[in-house]
């Protein structure tokens, strides 16, 4: 017995790091199965966010809409002036 005892003691480093290492792995592939998992199809949210985008975009003012009254800080130019 206490050989085996003796035995262990010499490799309680190596079972630890083993212990230590299949934990790591095991926490890596959970870790991946999760992150690789599918989304959900609710499209749902979608249309409503593509709608309210849309809304948003169509209430832009349009390039041919330029006006005049518009003032620069002296010393400025404006680079977009056609």
């Amino acid at each position: 017995m206490s050989m085996l005892v003796e035995k262990f003691r010499s490799f309680s480093l190596v079972f630890f790091i083993l212990t230590l290492l299949c934990g790591l792995i095991y926490a890596i592939i959970i870790l991946d199965t999760i992150l690789q998992a599918p989304a959900s199809n609710d499209t749902s949210t979608s249309v409503t966010s593509d709608q309210t985008l849309i809304n948003q975009l169509s209430g832009l003012k349009k390039s041919s809409d330029n006006s005049a009254a518009q003032t620069l800080p002296s010393g400025r130019v404006n680079p977009f002036a056609q």
